[in-house]
């Protein structure tokens, strides 16, 4: 029987060095990523998300073993969310903590909160070889909406997958709420430029 203790909290300045790490082994030990991947430095990044946004950090007896940061429609690190939605970005944990709950217990705070705050939805999309991710999302209760996903020219297509925090009207599937027209304040589908 395990005796880890398992506490999320915000990240502090004195966390960033660890973050860094664990979000580049996560990519690139995943095969998400590769050494020469312009998006490495941005995934590195762990001072920009916790300055532009609310940056988390899960802690396995006391040692950082995965951070994530969650975002708002309109900021500096939202691709999807709509008004009244959270998202969240670059959930990583540690490979050597992989397999433990440490992504459950990111993403169940974050419901938490948004719950907590009254959101619509949360959001998430997330590269199309994180099929393990995919997994926990779908049974954490998101749904997969295909017209929400994220397409990058010349880099492919990201998988958007929704948790509706609001009951789901009568007649309508999680998925149909989540992609429901009438909540959409952006297109279907947002397409960007190779950054």
């Amino acid at each position: 029987m395990s005796t880890e203790t398992l506490q999320v909290r915000r990240a502090v300045a004195a966390d960033l060095p660890e973050v860094s790490r664990i979000s580049r082994a996560a990519y690139l030990q995943g095969g998400h990523l590769s050494e020469d991947s312009h998006y490495l430095e941005t995934i590195g990044d762990a001072a920009a998300r916790l300055r532009d946004g609310e940056l988390f950090v899960a802690e396995a007896s006391g040692v950082i073993a995965g951070s994530v940061v969650l975002t708002r429609a309109g900021t500096q690190f939202a691709e999807l969310a709509r008004p009244g939605e959270l998202e969240f970005r670059v959930l990583a944990v540690d490979p050597a903590f992989q397999g433990r709950g440490i992504g459950r217990a990111l993403v169940r705070h974050l419901l938490d909160q948004a719950v907590a705050e009254e959101a619509t939805a949360m959001v998430i999309c997330s590269m199309d070889t994180m099929r393990t991710a995919h997994r926990l999302y779908l049974s954490e209760g998101f749904v997969r909406v295909p017209e929400r996903d994220l397409v990058i020219e010349a880099v492919g297509r990201f998988p958007t997958f929704v948790h509706p925090l609001r009951p789901v009207p009568p007649g309508q599937t999680p998925a149909q709420a989540a992609g429901d027209s009438r909540l959409r304040s952006s297109p279907t589908e947002r397409v960007r430029g190779n950054d």
